[in-house]
């Protein structure tokens, strides 16, 4: 089975950032199958998500983008997919309008200190199931 890392965000800077760690950290598994998938839009990320949920390991998504909150975001995919790993970064520091935590792995905020060791681990985690 494969496993896909879908980051969300309207920053092209910190996806790039993203893939470039991506690149590094996968490295350490060379046997891996995970990959990595970036979206500019979350409404494009949430007709991918619909389609294939089954393939994808967990959701990193930005907070504040266009069109809809990062939030939002959660609790529709959290209705589409009772299984989602969900992680949410922020530069902002405040409580988050979500319906259920059970599938929020947890909120990050930006900047975000150690990204080699953040995508390592996501990666060490989908491959160990």
């Amino acid at each position: 089975m494969r496993h896909i890392i879908m980051i969300v965000d309207d920053n092209t800077n910190l996806l790039d950032m993203f893939k470039d760690i991506f690149k590094l950290a996968i490295m350490r598994f060379p046997d891996s199958e995970v990959e990595l998938l970036t979206f500019l839009s979350p409404i494009e990320a949430l007709y991918y998500y619909e389609n294939n949920c089954n393939d994808i390991g967990v959701v990193i998504s930005d907070y504040q983008m266009p069109k809809m909150l990062g939030s939002a975001f959660y609790n529709i995919l959290s209705l589409v997919d009772p299984d989602l790993k969900f992680i949410l970064l922020t530069g902002l520091y405040r409580d988050f309008d979500v319906h259920d935590r059970s599938n929020l792995i947890g909120i990050y905020h930006k900047p975000l200190d150690g990204t080699f060791d953040f995508v390592s681990d996501l990666i060490k985690m989908l491959e160990e199931g």
